[in-house]
């Protein structure tokens, strides 16, 4: 929410701002062609995100809950992205839309992973137990690295970069 705020705010004011300012549009828009805008997402904002979400989680309550919460944030976010890639290539076939299983594996990379923020407001709400609540939450925070890892490899093998199992570990340990 605070992101569509701040977003729905620098707009305004570009909206305000070039009536006054002759040619801030054309300067903003270069500002963003010039920006990485990977390098800005995944090296960034996505670990003010996952801080977001830890900032809720004792460490060492992590500790204890650390095996549930490995076998969740990785098998689950690979078998989710098979699901929803095969899936999605199958429902759009029926429309007769041809979608490469990379291409929709790539799709399932992208959604995968859940809001480690969202996951910890529903578990409050729900008042869970505690450790199923530090499972759940350690999940949500770590299936982000996960799907990081995913989307990137995956990427890598659309666009015929590299990706091979030693890049997607080390990418891994790095995300880790």
């Amino acid at each position: 929410i605070g992101l569509m705020f701040l977003a729905l705010g620098l707009s305004l004011t570009l909206v305000v701002g070039a009536q006054v300012v002759p040619g801030l549009v054309d300067q903003v828009r270069h500002v963003v062609q010039a920006t990485d805008l990977s390098e800005l997402l995944l090296g960034s904002m996505l670990g003010f995100m996952l801080f977001a979400g830890a900032i809720h989680v004792k460490f060492s309550e992590l500790k204890q809950e650390k095996w549930s919460v490995m076998l969740l944030s990785t098998v689950s976010v690979v078998l989710s992205t098979v699901l929803v890639g095969f899936s999605i290539q199958w429902i759009l076939g029926l429309f007769g839309i041809v979608v490469p299983i990379l291409e929709a594996l790539l799709f399932g990379a992208l959604i995968s992973p859940t809001d480690p923020i969202a996951v910890h407001g529903i578990l409050k709400a729900a008042r869970v137990p505690r450790s199923v609540e530090i499972a759940i939450a350690g999940e949500s925070m770590f299936n982000d690295g996960v799907g990081v890892v995913l989307f990137v490899t995956v990427l890598g093998a659309v666009s015929g970069g590299h990706a091979s199992v030693g890049h997607a570990f080390e990418l891994f340990a790095r995300e880790a």
